[in-house]
């Protein structure tokens, strides 16, 4: 980006590893920290734009909502990807209820049909002259995001699944962050993303040794990054007295071992990796978190429309002694955060 912003994708081909939801705390919390943060919902399913969005009593969408029509990414990207001649404009991002730092860039469920026309442009882009701006469009509307808000990231929301939009995404950004949780199929994902990420460092070598998209009439080039990993995220997982039990236990050493002994060497051999001492000084065994399980604080967050850790005492749907275990996790959530995106602060300022 011409901007100054950091560009990071959440991403794991896995479902279900809570990756909407670390990346809208995440994105808060950086913003508490005094950061302008851009989300951007590239996730077909619109999970982040639903969560951050506040929904008018009898679960309608506000008018808000119902004009993303005008302004969603896919909205957005649309002057390259219909071949309209016109030139991509700045998105007009949604600002965030309660966080003057924060903005999103809703997502449409219309990016599911997109992932054949990215597809072929990326395959066949030097064949199709009309295509061979799409790729390149994603990192030019992040970038333009970025510089109209002066944010400091950007971060990006990924389906689970290794299709075109999330390959481009992930080659567009500046670094990744790997949600997972403590069972065995995480342990099966990390073995998967330790073949599919390399794949796509191929991809990128044989697109420049190509010139697939070096074409001097094109727009808006695609120059595909080699994103560093800054570390993963363990969560939905259940403690007791204060520690994961026993049968989550189990699961966070497989994921270490399969971290260290697969997915690191892997992507250390395509240049994804950060210096080693880098990881040691500011995670534990390569995690830069490991978030338990919200259980009900969910589902009270959710119909808030804020984090977990910014829910008040009006806010709960208890009162009483739960209500005030209810607050202390609530602390608690606060400092994991708070450590978490310092983290990454101190991680990209490097």
């Amino acid at each position: 980006m011409a901007s100054n912003a950091r560009t990071i994708a959440f991403f794991n081909n896995k479902g279900g590893v809570s990756k909407t939801t670390t990346c809208f705390h995440v994105g808060w919390k950086l913003s508490q920290l005094g950061k302008r943060v851009v989300l951007v919902d590239a996730d077909p399913q619109c999970n982040l734009t639903g969560l951050s969005l506040e929904i008018a009593d009898g679960g309608v969408l506000p008018d808000s909502y119902q004009q993303f029509e005008k302004v969603n990414l896919h909205n957005s990207l649309l002057p390259v990807m219909k071949s309209m001649g016109k030139k991509i404009e700045s998105p007009d991002c949604n600002p965030i209820a309660g966080n003057d730092n924060l903005r999103l860039l809703p997502g449409s469920v219309k990016m599911a049909e997109v992932e054949t026309q990215l597809a072929t442009a990326m395959n066949m882009g030097s064949m199709m002259p009309a295509m061979q701006n799409v790729p390149g469009s994603f990192s030019e509307l992040y970038r333009l995001a970025a510089e109209r808000y002066s944010a400091d990231y950007v971060l990006v929301d990924m389906s689970p699944s290794l299709g075109a939009i999330n390959q481009i995404n992930f080659l567009n950004a500046d670094y990744f962050i790997v949600p997972m949780m403590p069972d065995v199929f995480s342990v099966m994902a990390v073995d998967s993303l330790s073949q599919a990420i390399p794949r796509w460092i191929d991809w990128t070598k044989r697109v420049r040794q190509l010139g697939m998209f070096d074409d001097e009439d094109i727009l808006y080039t695609f120059k595909p990054k080699d994103p560093k990993f800054l570390g993963t995220v363990v969560q939905k997982y259940r403690l007791r007295n204060g520690m994961p039990s026993k049968s989550f236990e189990v699961y966070f050493n497989h994921l270490d071992e399969a971290v260290h002994n697969v997915f690191i060497p892997a992507l250390e051999k395509v240049g994804l990796s950060m210096d080693p001492d880098l990881y040691w000084n500011h995670t534990e065994s390569y995690k830069l978190a490991q978030i338990p399980d919200f259980n009900s604080l969910i589902a009270t967050s959710q119909e808030k429309h804020k984090p977990v850790f910014e829910l008040q005492h009006d806010d709960l749907f208890t009162g009483g002694a739960a209500a005030v275990g209810q607050l202390d996790k609530v602390r608690d959530f606060d400092r994991i955060f708070t450590d978490f995106a310092q983290r990454i602060i101190s991680l990209t300022a490097e």
